[in-house]
């Protein structure tokens, strides 16, 4: 019995002087997590299809600071508009996201759409009039 508990013992040092040793690899929080939640069927959060459509926005023309944001639930505003000319576009999974300045006034330079696919949050389509960068 006592000889079980000093071998119980040695083990547990053994182990704890190997960990400390080379170092203890912990389970670590997936940089590719997304990746993990694309696998799994998972759609983007409203939040992280804003940020996404938001960066494009930012990345890709100038005077952007002060813009608002409509988060155009079920696409029925962008279907209006878009539809019949890129049908193909309403074969995927995607949110649509209108950026627009703050005092909207409808000008050919005052708006832009980015449609970001609902699972990979890869941009399909960016649409509309701004001065570019």
């Amino acid at each position: 019995m006592r000889q079980s508990i000093i071998l119980m013992q040695f083990t547990i040092f053994f182990g704890l002087t190997i960990c400390a040793l080379i170092g203890c690899k912990r389970e670590q929080p997936d940089n590719n997590s997304r990746e993990k939640d694309i696998i799994q069927n998972q759609s983007l959060t409203k939040q992280e299809i804003i940020n996404i459509a938001k960066r494009e926005v930012e990345d890709n023309f100038s005077g952007t600071t002060e813009l608002s944001v409509y988060y155009d639930v079920n696409n029925i505003e962008c279907a209006k508009l878009f539809k019949e000319s890129d049908p193909n576009l309403f074969q995927n999974d995607f949110q649509a996201i209108l950026f627009y300045k703050k005092q909207f006034i409808p000008t050919p330079m005052g708006e832009v759409w980015i449609c970001v696919d609902k699972k990979t949050g890869v941009v399909l389509r960016l649409y509309g009039y701004w001065k570019p960068k």
